[in-house]
């Protein structure tokens, strides 16, 4: 037998689903909580933000994974297709994509593995081959350019942030403000 939608499933549920309505309502009055009242507010507040999360990462749009990757849609919809990793689409599952690329890893191994692989010499559209961007100075790894320079939220030059000095930083600041 299933619970019903709208009720927890075990009774140390129902009794924080009861404490969880309790506090709402007080902070909502603007009362003080009990302890047990924050506790269970604040798990809640856990599981629903972890709910979410995977809810999200379910339905990532296509215009953020068009960003994330810096790759044009038609780019990504031929990567798609060609190696069998569903981030095509109007929406990208990110569990799904994670699972299949992990695989495509698996199944090609011994291929990504031999240096004289055609893979490794790079004919795709960045023009540069896996190879290149794991190979650097001395046999040593590079950094490859994870995210290209307009990617809103993300940057490849956070580490120059923090090795500049303060009245530098402090510059910055003050102009943005």
């Amino acid at each position: 037998m299933t619970a019903q939608p709208h009720q927890p499933a075990d009774a140390a549920a129902r009794v924080d689903s009861d404490l969880v309505a309790r506090a709402y309502r007080k902070v909502m009055d603007r009362q003080e909580l009990t302890k047990p009242e924050r506790a269970a507010l604040k798990r809640h507040e856990r599981e629903k933000e972890e709910r979410l999360r995977w809810q999200y990462y379910g339905s990532i749009p296509q215009k953020h994974w068009r960003q994330m990757s810096g790759r044009q849609a038609k780019v990504i919809n031929e990567q798609a297709e060609r190696y069998g990793i569903p981030f095509g689409g109007p929406s990208i599952n990110l569990p799904a994509v994670v699972r299949a690329l992990h695989d495509f890893l698996a199944d090609n191994a011994h291929k990504l593995a031999r240096e004289d692989d055609p893979l490794m010499q790079g004919s795709g559209s960045s023009g540069r081959s896996l190879a290149t961007l794991t190979a650097g100075a001395g046999g040593q790894a590079s950094k490859p350019a994870a995210y290209p320079n307009n990617t809103p939220g993300f940057s490849n030059d956070s580490p120059k942030i923090f090795s500049e000095s303060t009245s530098s930083q402090s510059s910055r600041i003050a102009a943005y403000t």
